[in-house]
């Protein structure tokens, strides 16, 4: 990762910033359209007339993007990809490349989960299920389609730690998770 030249380093921080924030969006897109499919067919067995709203709206969109900065940045901290310098240039770049324009409107929701992230070290699931009432309530303002999001964060996250070691080049990491999502969904 780190070259001897100063502005080769940064444009090599710069392009994996920018290939992350991609990938990154279009596991968001894709993960989101699972939710809301998987969210319709839990409507139609309970004959709900719940409204759902299956477009990626910002504040769905704030929460997803808030959600995979937390995580993936702690992530690529504790792989130790980077070193504090780099990491804090490259926290402000891959905000950025994400979050664009609506860097306000995901601040509440990376606040929260970062916060939340230190309170419930190591319990994962307590962080997966508030993310899964943030998302139910973007759509549907529905508790009652927690579980059918739930069941699908740990998948999603990680989906995003295999992007950032993938990008980053670490094929033994990105092989442990992609074997770990295999297993998950049953796949040999």
């Amino acid at each position: 990762m780190r070259e001897n030249n100063g502005k080769n380093q940064t444009k090599n921080i710069e392009n994996i910033a920018f290939e992350l924030a991609k990938r990154m969006g279009i596991a968001r897109t894709k993960w989101f359209d699972a939710c809301i499919e998987g969210i319709k067919m839990m409507a139609k067995i309970s004959k709900s007339n719940q409204s759902i709203d299956s477009s990626l709206k910002k504040n769905a969109d704030s929460i997803i993007k808030a959600f995979q900065l937390v995580h993936v940045l702690s992530f690529i901290a504790m792989q130790r990809y980077l070193n504090s310098e780099e990491m804090g240039s490259f926290t402000k770049l891959l905000c950025a490349c994400v979050c664009g324009n609506e860097f306000k409107e995901c601040l509440p929701y990376i606040e929260r989960y970062t916060e939340l992230k230190k309170q419930k070290q190591g319990e994962f699931h307590k962080q997966f299920l508030l993310f899964s009432e943030d998302i139910a309530f973007s759509i549907a303002e529905d508790t009652l389609l927690v579980p059918g999001i739930d069941v699908t964060v740990l998948d999603f996250y990680s989906r995003n730690l295999a992007l950032a070691a993938e990008v980053f080049g670490d094929n033994k990491t990105y092989n442990q998770l992609l074997d770990s999502i295999k297993k998950t969904h049953g796949i040999d």
